[in-house]
């Protein structure tokens, strides 16, 4: 019975902990059950698939009852997708599921597509928006006809829907460039499956007769990313197509991509991995996402693990997907945001005057706990773990850090329920807090 208390409580703090204070760096952050579909383009705004968006200050909130499906969000929290219109109804009174964007808890509809009457949400969404481009003025998706076909679109506040044609059954839009004169999706082809395909509004096939589909493009229409042929792909007019998992045995699918044509994804394994999350740089080629964070120092301690990264933010410093949390075995979303030195600093962070030792969270926990310390100077950090008796048990830093936020994880896995203490030394300062090991 303790060992349940004692997860209710660790669950608890962790959910409050992800609600409260400044943004952290450097650590893995749950956002909870369920998984997350997109991220805001500057990091700071995820969406889930069971209609609900995350901020780090503010948590979880769910949408409407109303929502259908969320799929895309703007930094300004303008989400898109589908959602049950009650002024879209049938002949027979029943309500229609259509494209729309939530804004300030009220969903507002695209509008009925000319020339196609509404049908009943039971059958499928009558229409469905995928995605809005970065500025919010370009939203595209597909709509749905009676006879079953379907047909991507784009749509904007002047000119209203433009379809853009499908070759047999359906076509559906993904994704549009800021300027809206880029869209990015897939055309099914006659035998069944999907072909990858951007509008400009000509119809291009970037590797034809082999199925795939192209998820997202940057902003400024630089790159795509998706799959094709049975591997992840990233292409642009100036390099042409580009295998991302060559010599990987389960290839998985390119999600996204930073403005530098940094591309994330998931669903890819080898050589004792199943299906996992990876990263592919410029400088590095391909990585599994966890072997990337380990190399940075960020504890995945907690994840099983990460099966999909489904945003990446402009800069390339923010990431959003979801993985196997090992504390209740179930799908968890989760955000991390990297801070290797390297990066400008925000002119909006937070300022650091003080050194600063905070307690650490959850307390008591099982066996992972997060500690954050801050450093108003750079200088030498000295941050060791001690049992009851002063030994030394564990050394968690011991090198010179710059200024700012720091954050540093314990795995207490390997030793006994007790209490424990974190001391911190940094020239002349010195701090500690009582940690609680509870199993």
């Amino acid at each position: 019975m303790r060992k349940l208390v004692a997860f209710i409580f660790v669950s608890f703090i962790l959910f409050a902990w992800g609600t409260v204070g400044a943004q952290p760096v450097n650590t893995l952050v749950d956002v909870g059950t369920s998984n997350t579909n997109a991220m805001s383009p500057n990091g700071n705004v995820l969406i889930g698939e069971t209609g609900w968006y995350w901020t780090y200050n503010d948590g979880k909130i769910f949408l409407s009852d109303d929502a259908v499906s969320i799929d895309d969000v703007t930094n300004d929290t303008l989400i898109v997708g589908s959602f049950r219109d009650p002024n879209a109804l049938t002949p027979d009174g029943d309500t229609s599921a259509v494209a729309g964007y939530w804004k300030n808890d009220v969903w507002t509809a695209l509008g009925q597509m000319p020339g196609v009457p509404y049908f009943d949400y039971d059958s499928d969404d009558y229409s469905r928006a995928w995605g809005i481009s970065n500025n919010g003025q370009y939203i595209v998706g597909h709509q749905k006809f009676s006879n079953g076909d379907f047909e991507a679109w784009v749509w904007d506040e002047i000119n209203g829907y433009t379809l853009l044609g499908h070759r047999y059954r359906g076509s559906r839009a993904n994704a549009v460039s800021d300027d809206g004169s880029i869209i990015v999706g897939w055309d099914e082809m006659e035998s069944g499956p999907r072909e990858a395909v951007f509008w400009d509004p000509d119809t291009n096939f970037i590797n034809p007769g082999y199925a795939g589909e192209i998820f997202n493009i940057t902003p400024d229409g630089t790159w795509m990313v998706g799959k094709t042929d049975g591997y992840a792909f990233r292409w642009s007019e100036a390099g042409g197509i580009e295998n991302l998992t060559e010599g990987i045995t389960k290839t998985g699918w390119a999600i996204t991509c930073s403005a530098n044509g940094s591309v994330v994804g998931g669903g890819v394994g080898s050589g004792g991995y199943d299906s996992e999350a990876f990263i592919w740089t410029e400088s590095e080629g391909f990585e599994y996402f966890q072997d990337y964070l380990d190399a940075k120092g960020i504890s995945t301690i907690a994840w099983q693990s990460l099966y999909w990264i489904t945003g990446i933010s402009g800069d390339g410093t923010i990431f959003s997907g979801y993985g196997r949390y090992k504390p209740d075995l179930a799908v968890h979303s989760f955000w991390v945001k990297i801070d290797d030195g390297s990066a400008i600093e925000d002119a909006g962070a937070v300022h650091v005057t003080d050194f600063r030792l905070e307690q650490n969270y959850p307390n008591p926990f099982n066996p992972v706990t997060t500690i954050r310390y801050e450093l108003p100077i750079t200088n030498f950090v000295e941050l060791n773990i001690y049992n009851i008796l002063g030994q030394k048990i564990a050394v968690l830093v011991s090198e010179r850090q710059r200024a700012g936020q720091h954050v540093i994880q314990w795995d207490a896995a390997r030793f006994n329920s007790g209490i424990y203490f974190c001391q911190m030394h940094s020239g002349s300062f010195s701090a500690k807090q009582k940690l609680i090991l509870l199993k």
